[in-house]
């Protein structure tokens, strides 16, 4: 990824095959598409804000 960021500071984020909750989910999670990464994402964009 090196490579292609040539200025700043940048973040990878692999989240690809995340998102499909099939099985037993917690109660907050539904089936299907769960966006199951998002949570972490904004916890941790919330978190370096302040």
């Amino acid at each position: 990824m090196k490579e292609f960021v040539t200025k700043g500071e940048w973040m990878h984020l692999d989240i690809a095959g995340v998102m499909s909750s099939t099985g037993e989910s917690p109660p907050y999670v539904s089936k299907g598409m769960s966006g199951r990464p998002t949570r972490t994402l904004i916890q941790f964009l919330s978190q370096i804000s302040n």
